[in-house]
């Protein structure tokens, strides 16, 4: 509601950093529900913008959700290389603002492809860039994001794995973050079934399916049902 209400204003008053800046902030509500079309039909008209405006810092930050629109949409090997060019944009322009969400993209992508030694190293990235109490989205995406990939690359950490799960859970429940909630459910369903409690993993994946539902995530829902049943 708010990005498009901000991307009207800006067009309405002809301030095109403005209208950057609300593409971006739209696409990233598209990424929460799924919808990867507007995600890189967002990102591919805020880029057309920004470059000509001449600013750098959402050049960086739309080509990384980009790339990340792009590899959910079954472009993988171009999407990851998207993604790469926007973090090189970001050590470049010698920024952390954001990256963490970037790298924390990069690990899910990974994941996807089953590399869980460069989706972990992905996460950890994504760990060390944010700073406790200063950025709760990009802490719970990262935390959520390592526990996964430490879930699958080592089975013998699992308890490891489930504390930073579980860490992306609490944060996600105080700050209201109900999209990336129902994320969080899903690989803690996932960790428990490695764990051998299906029925507990079973009420975790319920949750996350209620979620989806009320927020109407329809890819994730589909996504859940495909992997899950």
């Amino acid at each position: 509601k708010f990005s498009e209400q901000g991307l009207h204003l800006a067009r309405e008053i002809q301030h095109l950093p403005a209208e950057a800046a609300n593409y971006y902030y739209r696409a990233v509500v598209c990424q929460q529900k799924g919808e990867w079309s507007r995600v890189v039909e967002d990102c591919r008209a805020g880029l057309d913008i920004a470059k000509r405006v001449r600013d750098p810092f959402r050049v960086y930050a739309l080509t990384c959700l980009l790339g990340y629109g792009l590899f959910r949409l079954g472009e993988a090997r171009r999407g990851i290389d998207t993604l790469q060019e926007g973090i090189r944009l970001a050590e470049q322009l010698g920024t952390k603002y954001l990256l963490a969400w970037a790298f924390s993209w990069l690990s899910d992508s990974y994941l996807v492809q089953r590399d869980f030694d460069a989706a972990l190293e992905s996460a950890s990235r994504a760990q060390s860039l944010v700073v406790s109490g200063s950025d709760y989205y990009g802490e719970s995406l990262a935390a959520r994001c390592y526990g996964e990939a430490l879930c699958q690359k080592d089975a013998s950490r699992l308890a490891e794995a489930e504390e930073h799960i579980q860490r992306a859970i609490r944060l996600q429940q105080e700050t209201g973050m109900r999209p990336q909630l129902g994320r969080s459910y899903v690989g803690y369903g996932r960790l428990l079934r490695v764990k051998g409690e299906v029925e507990k993993a079973t009420e975790f994946l319920d949750r996350a399916r209620t979620l989806f539902q009320e927020l109407d995530m329809q890819w994730h829902l589909k996504r859940l049902a495909e992997v899950f049943g």
